[in-house]
């Protein structure tokens, strides 16, 4: 499933804007096989369950563990998580791939053990990622990720979700 955000990202930059300082990048995760474990969207408000709590506790706890990186705009959805990760523009930083693997890593070990499970995949392999180029487009995402929530009603994995298909 693609993202709307109001832009393109492959031209964006041609158009003008404030370019940022950093690195931003536009995230989504999805749970192996869709599966809606990190909560429920009850009157357009997330509700975690204790896997959605360690996979935000694992997300926050980044910037500890990786210290150049920055987060932003987060939201952990019933199946997935999309969120900002912000780094800063220097050779001596973990790259995107890196930042991912760690978080995946981590959280995964903290969700199969919730689960009652000694491993297997908690996560869809690799991720979605979207280069933000410059302040609108930073808005933009974070607004996106803002009314991700209100928006579940429309979204077609929420009716998968409903119906236990997922």
């Amino acid at each position: 499933m693609s993202y709307d955000l109001g832009f393109d990202r492959h031209t964006s930059w041609l158009q003008g804007g404030v370019p940022l300082p950093v690195q931003a990048y536009f995230l989504t995760l999805r749970v192996f096989e869709h599966e809606c474990v990190l909560g429920r969207v009850i009157q357009n408000e997330v509700h975690l369950t204790d896997i959605g709590q360690a996979v935000a506790q694992t997300w926050g706890a980044l910037p500890s563990c990786l210290p150049p990186v920055k987060l932003d705009a987060f939201v952990v959805m019933p199946n997935c998580v999309h969120g900002i990760v912000l780094l800063p523009r220097s050779s001596d930083v973990p790259d995107l791939k890196t930042v991912m693997r760690a978080f995946k890593s981590l959280s995964s070990l903290a969700c199969n053990q919730l689960l009652g499970r000694s491993g297997g995949r908690f996560w869809e392999r690799g991720f979605e990622e979207y280069a933000l180029s410059n302040e609108d487009e930073l808005k933009q995402a974070r607004h996106y990720i803002a009314g991700k929530p209100s928006s579940w009603g429309e979204d077609d994995e929420n009716y998968l979700c409903q119906q236990g298909y997922v």
